[in-house]
């Protein structure tokens, strides 16, 4: 969001992301869902992004992110497990932590997509439960990543991107969807 940059810091510690390959930009813009201008990391198939080892055993994850252009595989994802949050094959708001935790049939859209996840399987896209009950199994920490850890890129805009290492209820994760809609209500600079 604000913080948005190649050099991306946490605002809760000390980790900060980093680029890994090609090179990445911070724009800011309105559309595609945000009525307001939102500040966003940007980049194409030959960038990509490590936010380092930030999911833990127990994670729960919150975003905003979108695709940018023709090229639409994942955008936050990771190597293994086979993780992937928001994107897959054209299709926007869906989640695979280990196993599909939502229909892997989502909407095609360039649209900005926020969604919420945890390891428990429970997922929110937008106000919308989509969990489809499935939970995913046993994790150790690992990275999380744009366009790294499979071969499948993206152009990609991330927004936002929140990590807790603890299980979010229902009514904490429909709290961070209420401030995440917010931001795209009345944007982010």
């Amino acid at each position: 969001s604000e913080e948005v940059s190649a050099d991306w810091k946490s605002v809760v510690g000390n980790l900060r992301g980093r680029v890994t390959k090609g090179g990445v930009s911070r724009k800011v813009e309105s559309g595609h869902g945000a009525r307001k201008p939102v500040a966003y990391l940007a980049g194409s198939t030959g960038a990509g992004y490590d936010f380092g080892r930030i999911m833990k055993r127990d994670y729960s994850i919150c975003s905003i992110s979108r695709y940018t252009g023709r090229n639409k595989r994942r955008i936050l994802q990771a190597g293994h497990p086979n993780f992937l949050h928001g994107h897959w094959a054209h299709r926007a708001g869906v989640a695979h932590y280990g196993t599909w935790v939502t229909s892997h049939e989502g909407p095609a859209s360039e649209d900005w997509i926020a969604l919420c996840g945890n390891r428990a399987g429970l997922v929110f896209r937008g106000r919308e439960k989509i969990s489809n009950g499935r939970q995913p199994g046993a994790a150790s920490d690992f990275h999380l990543y744009i366009n790294e850890g499979r071969h499948e890129f993206s152009d990609f805009g991330v927004m936002e991107v929140i990590v807790w290492d603890r299980l979010l209820t229902e009514d904490e994760m429909l709290t961070t969807m209420e401030y995440l809609n917010w931001k795209l209500e009345h944007g982010s600079q």
